[in-house]
């Protein structure tokens, strides 16, 4: 059974423990999707009125490297993990080491962490199904609410992120769910009307794809900041047309990639069908390989009984961060339509066990939802990967 009146107790309590903390400086770690910039334009907007000194770092995947290096080398901060961090949680539990407060505002699937200093607001913990029921944003925009009333201001880029759940076709149809308290807020407020943020004059739904472009194909051209500050202040004439000129450059990308796929670059196994693209989608990030699986997902030369897995080749650069001391790929993990059926009737597996285990038996790391998750191993690993998450999907 959802525990509502638990999670919205957990975090009033958390709020008002941030609220009195003495470092008054955050460090604000986030995903780069529309979900991710949407709840780092809630946080950034909500805690720079609370007097927090803000700082930024966009990220692609958590990687344990970065975990171990930010929580060793910072000191007397705020940790703020939003869209990001739950399914790692004992990971930054362990590399915190208590020195630090560390709040997380997910929704992804997660563990329970014992311990102190951290604070792990995900609905999840609650009964509430994360896939379902609430967005990063959507968590995030109600933190900020209970951190200060005069928020509900911000309802309208919460629904910016949920419009994942909805374009994805997951979102739960009850009234009393967490996204459409958030809606009620934010029609009652004029925010929202007829599907439209009424000061922007720009549907959710273009305005969630365009985040979903400026984050994840310009993420290593100042994509993020510019997808953040757009949450907060609209679109301008710049940052629109950057966004088109990236879901130009996106799609022109994607047909070379099919054009490959179709001259028999997509291999197939009794139970999954995949594919690398190498450096195909070089110096864009990440993320667009997980789009262009959702978009194959679709496609009438898939195999619609067969997890979808995608690899292509990282950059070594985090922006904001510096340089990753190794060489990882990419890998993203999508569940076409008849394969969805079978994992809700529980007749197969859950992509968000078979990938994060298959990438964690071949020395990396994946986290994720039923039907679309990802994750990073060391580059030369890939044929492992293929064997172990072949042989994982069998069981």
């Amino acid at each position: 059974m959802p525990m509502y009146e638990e999670f919205f107790g957990k975090l009033k309590e958390v709020s008002e423990i941030v609220l009195k903390n003495s470092p008054r400086e955050i460090l604000l770690i986030h995903h780069n999707d529309a979900d991710g910039l949407s709840s780092a334009a809630i946080m950034t907007s909500a805690l720079q009125n609370e007097g927090f000194e803000i700082r930024r770092i966009c990220l692609e995947k958590l990687f344990p490297e970065v975990v171990e290096r930010l929580h060793s080398k910072e000191k007397e901060k705020i940790f703020v993990y939003v869209d990001i961090g739950s399914a790692h949680v004992k990971r930054i539990a362990e590399c915190n080491q208590k020195r630090n407060l560390v709040v997380i505002l997910d929704h992804h699937d997660t563990e329970k962490c014992v311990d102190e200093t951290i604070f792990n607001l995900n609905p999840e913990l609650f009964g509430i199904k994360g896939e379902t029921e609430a967005s990063a944003s959507i968590v995030c925009y109600l933190f900020s609410k209970i951190l200060n009333e005069e928020n509900i201001r911000l309802a309208y880029i919460g629904l910016i992120g949920a419009q994942e759940l909805i374009i994805s076709g997951t979102e739960s149809k009850s009234s009393s769910n967490l996204v459409s308290l958030t809606l009620n807020d934010a029609e009652q407020t004029g925010q929202i009307k007829g599907g439209k943020i009424v000061k922007f004059n720009i549907s959710l739904k273009e305005m969630f794809k365009k985040l979903q472009i400026l984050g994840g194909v310009g993420y290593y051209r100042n994509g993020p900041e510019m997808g953040i500050k757009a949450c907060l202040m609209g679109f301008d004439k710049t940052t629109n047309e950057f966004a088109n000129r990236l879901e130009m450059e996106r799609k022109m990308r994607n047909k070379r990639v099919i054009a490959m796929l179709l001259k028999g670059g997509l291999k197939k196994t009794a139970h999954f069908q995949w594919f690398h693209v190498g450096n195909m989608f070089k110096g864009m990030g990440t993320k667009v390989i997980g789009t262009f699986c959702s978009y194959l997902s679709f496609q009438r030369f898939i195999d619609s009984n067969k997890y979808i897995i995608g690899m292509m080749n990282m950059e070594k650069t985090i922006p904001g961060f510096g340089e990753l001391e190794k060489d990882y790929v990419k890998i993203s993990g999508r569940v076409p339509p008849e394969l969805k059926e079978k994992i809700k009737m529980k007749r197969a597996e859950p992509l968000s066990y078979l990938l994060p285990e298959a990438c964690k038996q071949v020395g990396g790391f994946g986290d994720g939802h039923e039907f679309a998750a990802s994750g990073i191993i060391p580059k030369g690993k890939e044929e492992e990967f293929i064997l172990t998450f072949d042989e994982l999907s069998r069981t």
